[in-house]
């Protein structure tokens, strides 16, 4: 969609200030865009390492307790407990970095969806095509980024719910 507006700013006949302000427009995505990626990879690692946390709880429980391999499982019970405390401190360093970035992030595209489909339909009442499917394709894109800003987070919600709902199994 930004290579349309290039085009469209190449083309068109505006002002070289009017031209500057345009570009350090579609420029002036490529930071949220790269700290959304960011966060989604950190996310994933995340929740990825939550739930290697929970296979492996899952499978020291499994097994029956041993008298001759209780040394060598709390050993792994300890590694796992440091396992947590150090995805603790992860997350609560993700929720620092990125907690102010994704409220502004999703602030933006609340307000970007919605003047998005203000303006589609305003467009569809003027019959103006290529308008309409700018004003779609940036609500898309919203819609994307939306779903981006949201699963990878879900995730690690999903995980520790996963490790709570085992820890209250086998605490029982």
């Amino acid at each position: 969609m930004d290579i349309v507006l290039g085009i469209d700013l190449i083309s068109s006949k505006v002002s070289l200030v009017r031209k500057i302000l345009d570009l350090i427009g579609i420029i002036s995505k490529i930071y949220p865009a790269t700290a959304l990626a960011l966060f989604c990879v950190l996310a994933r690692a995340v929740a990825l390492h939550l739930k290697s946390i929970r296979l492996g709880i899952e499978n020291l429980f499994r097994n029956p307790i041993n008298a001759e391999l209780l040394d060598s499982q709390r050993v792994r019970l300890k590694v796992i407990r440091k396992q947590h405390l150090l995805t603790y401190g992860l997350v609560r360093k993700l929720n620092r970095y990125f907690g102010v970035f994704l409220v502004i992030e999703v602030i933006y595209i609340f307000v970007g969806i919605s003047n998005g489909l203000l303006f589609a339909l305003m467009n569809v009442i003027s019959f103006d095509g290529f308008l309409i499917v700018l004003n779609l394709a940036v609500i898309i894109e919203l819609t994307v980024y939306l779903f981006l800003a949201t699963s990878f987070s879900d995730d690690i919600d999903i995980e520790v719910n996963y490790c709570c709902s085992i820890h209250i199994c086998f605490a029982s």
